[in-house]
C-alpha cells in the first residue's frame, strides 16, 4: 500500500520527521495533516504530490503504487544490493556524482591541511631561530651597555 511506502520514505530519509517530509514535497505548513491522512489510510496523495515524492526521493510512480514491490530493506556498509523494481537512474547518477565530488573535496582538504601543517612547522622553526638570534643580540647589547657604563664611570672619575 502507498501508506507503507510513504512511512518507509519518512523513516528512512527523514528520520521519522513528517513535517520535513511534507515540506520537501511542497506541502505548506498548514496542510501537513495531509501526510497523517495518507499514513492512516484515510486518503491517498494526489498525483501532484506523488510526482513530488518520486522526484524528491528518486523512486518511480510504479514503486510508490505497486504493493508487490517491497520497500523493507536495510543496507549496511559492505552489503551487496539487488534491486527489484524501478530506480531513477538520473537521480542515482546525480547522487553518485555528488559522492565522488565530496570525496575529491575531502581529499583536497586533507592535502591542504597537510601543507598547512608543514608550513606551520617551518614557521615555528623560523621563529625559534629568530628567538635565538634575538637572545644573542640581547646579550651583546647588554655587554655593550655594561662596557659603555664602565666607560662613563671612568670618564666621570677622571673629570
Amino acid at each position: 500500500m502507498i501508506k507503507s511506502k510513504i512511512a518507509w520514505l519518512i523513516e528512512s530519509f527523514e528520520g521519522g520527521n513528517k513535517t520535513r517530509f511534507a515540506r520537501k514535497i511542497g506541502i505548506k505548513d498548514g496542510k501537513s495533516a495531509l501526510v497523517h491522512d495518507w499514513l492512516n489510510g484515510r486518503s491517498k496523495p494526489k498525483a501532484e504530490y506523488q510526482r513530488a515524492i518520486c522526484k524528491t526521493y528518486g523512486v518511480s510512480i510504479e514503486w510508490l503504487n505497486d504493493d508487490n514491490i517491497s520497500c523493507d530493506c536495510k543496507i549496511s556498509a559492505g552489503d551487496k544490493v539487488t534491486v527489484t523494481g524501478t530506480i531513477d537512474a538520473e537521480k542515482l547518477a546525480e547522487t553518485l556524482t555528488g559522492l565522488v565530488e565530496s570525496t575529491k573535496t575531502i581529499a583536497e582538504s586533507n592535502k591542504t591541511l597537510a601543507d598547512s601543517t608543514k608550513t606551520m612547522a617551518e614557521t615555528n622553526k623560523t621563529l625559534a631561530d629568530t628567538n635565538k638570534i634575538m637572545a644573542e643580540s640581547n646579550r651583546t647589547l647588554a655587554d655593550t651597555n655594561a662596557k659603555l657604563g664602565d666607560c662613563i664611570k671612568k670618564r666621570d672619575m677622571n673629570s
